[in-house]
């Protein structure tokens, strides 16, 4: 038996004691989700927006939006788009148990139009970003299996090619590696290997595979843990077949958590309105 295989499998167990394996797929979910919260927002703040960029060859396209969320009674999400052909539409997406309502203001005919759940390996607004990716797919999609621990090195992407400013340093990490296998072919893959924080469960890396090559690969930079929070930075996602690139850019000073909002700002009704939150 191989040293790296030995200490494999003495570190299993100490993984394990602590945390079970349904355990860390709930945990990672929760960030992923932004579960640790009541409320979440990603908003315009001090002339600084979200933005999604798309980069095809040297070609770049760039969509600039808000986010909204809340995690009493359901999980609802409201984006709002700001640039493009999608400028001033806004969606309301509700998700409860394994259902998905849809509600989408449509600023040319000024009405609010009730859609039909977006498909999990549908494209996110053209990007290398799927549904399933966004929002759509739950812990009980997936058969997760447990495969080892690595060090990788986080924080690769190449956010220069983007033009915006790269606020993390490549480091290495030791992280757990799950392996992620959808119950239903209704997915765009076979299966995906993620790299878990050993500590606060976020994912760094994951890559998809197809036939078991793998097809693209998603990285996430966090910003650094202060209150037991760690926020988002950016989201970057590489298709391996086209060459592809990917990224959501999300400024520091644009997220926000747990503030005052109500539930009528979630309600298909108001999505007619200014949605804008006034932060003191």
């Amino acid at each position: 038996m191989s040293t790296a295989r030995f200490i494999l499998i003495l570190f299993f167990p100490i993984i394990m004691n602590a945390y079970t394996l349904n355990d860390i797929i709930l945990k990672n979910y929760s960030w992923n989700h932004f579960k640790k919260f009541d409320n979440y927002a990603m908003q315009e703040f001090d002339n600084k927006m979200p933005v999604l960029i798309h980069r095809v060859g040297r070609k770049i396209s760039r969509l600039y939006f808000e986010q909204y969320q809340i995690n009493t009674d359901k999980e609802k999400h409201i984006f709002v788009y700001h640039s493009g052909k999608y400028k001033n539409i806004k969606i309301l997406i509700e998700l409860s148990n394994r259902d998905t309502e849809v509600n989408i203001w449509l600023p040319q005919l000024r009405k609010t139009r009730r859609f039909y759940t977006f498909k999990k390996s549908d494209s996110w607004n053209g990007s290398n970003f799927t549904y399933g990716d966004i929002l759509l797919i739950s812990p009980d999609d997936e058969i997760h299996e447990m495969i080892g621990v690595e060090t990788i090195y986080i924080n690769q992407a190449k956010l220069e090619s983007f033009k915006v400013e790269n606020h993390w340093k490549s480091e290495k990490k030791s992280v757990i590696k799950i392996k992620s296998t959808p119950k239903l072919p209704t997915l765009n893959y076979d299966f995906r290997v993620s790299y878990i924080d050993r500590d606060y469960f976020f994912d760094y890396n994951i890559t998809y595979f197809k036939n078991n090559v793998p097809i693209k690969l998603l990285e996430k930079a966090w910003h650094e843990e202060k209150d037991g929070v760690s926020l988002l930075g950016y989201w970057y996602a590489k298709n391996l077949i086209s060459n592809t690139e990917s990224l959501i850019y999300i400024p520091k000073s644009s997220s926000f958590y747990n503030i005052k909002l109500s539930k009528e700002f979630f309600s298909r009704y108001k999505l007619n309105r200014h949605l804008h939150i006034d932060i003191e």
